[in-house]
């Protein structure tokens, strides 16, 4: 800690109390607070038990930097608890958060939430946020083993490992130009293999399903993306009245992720677009085997394919990627800019544009 400060104290322990002014800052991090008004049982501490009727801050500050303090390689744990912590009502107004220094500030409005927290269970809920960029609505339980099961597993990681945890959440996030993205989202099961369901209301129709593994470790996913009739006139008025349906694959790990997905867009009097994708990300690579549209019906049939390599292990990114197409028009709907019966592409080398190719024959109205 390299600084920590308060202003004035209003109260005693055994009464409510408000501290003023309140400053922490230790390498990376810097903390401040106008107020923070507490409100708790000094009594209930002989039943060893922390009991909070009321905590409130006022126009919270939080910013991070940068750290010379190496990362923990600890699994991660919670402590085994000497008393039971019980916050009935947190109430935080105002929050800002940057993320590095000079770093454009979130700011959240509001946050209410109550907590519970023994050795056999922390819930947190009626969680609720506010603020211009997201409001949530959630609530979450984390049940630690018990029984013969907190015998069997003695190690704190492993405790955490196979505590079980239900969380639903409520969510929306207002879009400048777009349809707000509102939806529900749920997580269950054991932290070593949880259950994921998310979903995006109408006019995007997204449903996510699947499960993560090994979270707290080499996490590992296999998760199922479906679009149903998305309404992309209706997400934005810029775009086409077309209706798009999709459903992907995800699956891998932190090493590397497969993605796979096929679906198809329809529009009056342009007949059916279909599209197909098969991808596989790593952290240094970013391989695309296949991509695809084509459309089916209509005046103008249409197929453009395309596959690539990007390769970011090297100190200078490489590059190689193949385009091919037949009878295309840009953009794909609405009045083309573009036309070519057909033609290829081949860009290869590094990204500063070392042995590119380009073979295409291009009609351009006007």
């Amino acid at each position: 800690i390299r600084d920590r400060s308060y202003g004035e104290v209003q109260g005693t322990l055994t009464s409510p109390f408000t501290v003023h002014d309140l400053h922490y800052e230790s390498e990376g991090l810097q903390l401040a607070i106008d107020s923070i008004a507490v409100r708790w049982g000094l009594l209930d501490l002989l039943d060893m038990r922390l009991r909070v009727p009321q905590l409130q801050l006022q126009n919270v500050g939080l910013q991070l930097g940068p750290s010379t303090t190496e990362p923990a390689t600890e699994p991660l744990a919670l402590p085994e608890l000497p008393l039971e912590i019980e916050l009935q009502q947190v109430e935080v107004s105002g929050f800002t958060i940057v993320s590095e220094p000079g770093a454009q500030p979130l700011e959240i409005e509001s946050i209410r939430a109550a907590a519970l927290w023994d050795n056999k269970q922390l819930a947190v809920t009626d969680l609720v946020l506010r603020s211009a960029v997201a409001d949530l609505d959630a609530s979450a339980t984390l049940t630690f083993p018990t029984g013969l099961q907190a015998l069997a597993v003695t190690d704190p990681a492993a405790r955490l490992s196979a505590s079980v945890l239900s969380a639903d959440a409520r969510y929306r996030l207002p879009l400048s130009s777009l349809a707000p993205f509102a939806g529900e989202a749920r997580l269950q099961g054991e932290i070593s293999d949880l259950t994921v369901a998310l979903t995006v209301q109408s006019p995007y129709g997204v449903e996510l399903q699947g499960s993560v593994r090994d979270i707290l470790s080499r996490w590992q996913t296999d998760l199922h993306l479906q679009v149903s009739s998305a309404e992309l006139g209706a997400i934005s008025g810029s775009w086409p009245e077309l209706v798009v349906g999709y459903a992907a694959q995800i699956t891998g790990n932190a090493s590397e992720l497969l993605i796979t997905g096929a679906g198809d867009a329809t529009e009056v009097d342009q007949g059916r677009y279909e599209s197909s994708l098969q991808l596989v990300y790593s952290p240094q690579r970013l391989r695309v085997e296949n991509a695809a549209i084509s459309r089916v019906g209509g005046e103008h049939p249409l197929r453009l394919h395309a596959s690539g390599l990007l390769e970011l292990s090297g100190a200078d990114p490489v590059i190689a990627v193949a385009l091919d197409w037949q009878q295309l028009r840009w953009p794909l709907v609405d009045v083309p800019v573009i036309r070519s019966k057909q033609g290829t592409v081949t860009l290869s080398g590094s990204l500063a544009g070392d042995g590119t190719q380009l073979r295409a024959h291009l009609s351009v109205p006007n």
